[in-house]
């Protein structure tokens, strides 16, 4: 209540407002925050893995969609994890042509791994301030 008082903090001076704030629009904000997000998370180089694991998703394959639809992003995630794409191929076309509701096991690998993409680098930092504290 001090810094209120004196209209100071900690030698700036605090000016109270006469209601003038611009406003924030919350759909703008929230885009901006899902930009910021995505720029952060998933940076350029990134982009054609994120836009390959797209093709994974229910929604793109709800409708009906071209025989090769995700194909070429399906083999980049194949030859990203080691996996062999030829056994794959013929599950995402049972995966297409179901709407997305059978997933085949040899397609359930390829979503796991895709699963297991850290979405920040939280965890790395952790471990590594915990391997700090372990060696000093």
């Amino acid at each position: 209540m001090s810094v209120v008082a004196s209209v100071n903090f900690k030698a700036v001076p605090v000016a109270a407002s006469a209601g003038k704030e611009p406003l924030i629009y919350k759909s703008e904000f929230y885009q901006a925050l899902v930009d910021s997000l995505g720029t952060r998370l998933f940076p350029e180089s990134e982009k054609t893995l994120s836009q390959a694991i797209e093709v994974l998703d229910v929604a793109a394959v709800a409708n009906e969609v071209p025989p090769e639809f995700g194909e070429p992003q399906l083999k980049l995630l194949y030859a990203t994890f080691g996996c062999s794409f030829n056994e794959a191929k013929n599950a995402y076309r049972d995966f297409k042509d179901s709407g997305g509701k059978v997933v085949p096991d040899s397609l359930k690998k390829v979503i796991h791994l895709a699963a297991t993409i850290p979405v920040s680098t939280a965890a790395c930092e952790r471990g590594f301030s915990r391997m700090n504290l372990v060696c000093s």
